[in-house]
């Protein structure tokens, strides 16, 4: 053999369709139980607690505040990334949900109820327009510091009244 000689050329063997067809498998399997494992830790088995309330949540209702101020509360939910509360109501009596509106001096206030925090709308109540009969309106809370999440259950206060134990979906 001569010194100077250069080495014998390497070839590339390339891997057979059946080898690539079985590690492709074996990806989409690794991947199945990646997915399924994590469907099965989100959805609040292994003892996690769902994130939501299960099955129809009914806002209680108010007999004084809808003779009052004419709204009947629909619901309570988080928006914004849980940044804020949404409050759904319909109107009963569009003369008497006037007073809700913006700078009309009536506030509408959230108590969350495991933690004596007051959250207000002040800047955030329905402005203006008209109110009709039977549509649903809404008006907005801050949550800041995330003090409420789903299942939260909050009491809200109108002009003296109280509408206790509304769960936030």
């Amino acid at each position: 053999m001569n010194a100077n000689a250069a080495p014998p050329a390497r070839t590339t063997r390339l891997p057979r369709a059946s080898t690539i067809w079985l590690l492709g498998a074996a990806a989409a399997a690794l991947a199945t139980v990646a997915l399924a494992a994590t469907l099965l830790v989100s959805n609040g088995s292994g003892g996690a607690q769902p994130l939501a309330p299960t099955g129809i949540v009914r806002a209680p209702s108010s007999p004084a505040i809808e003779a009052h101020f004419g709204i009947r509360v629909t619901q309570i939910g988080l928006t914004a990334d849980g940044g804020m509360l949404d409050m759904r109501f319909v109107t009963i009596d569009p003369a008497l949900a006037e007073q809700l509106s913006h700078g009309s001096g009536v506030r509408m206030q959230l108590v969350v109820e495991n933690g004596n925090r007051l959250l207000d709308s002040e800047a955030m109540a329905p402005h203006g327009g008209a109110v009709h009969a039977g549509s649903t309106y809404f008006t907005l809370f801050r949550n800041d510091g995330g003090w409420l999440t789903h299942g939260s259950r909050v009491t809200l206060l109108i002009g003296g009244l109280r509408l206790e134990h509304l769960v936030v979906l």
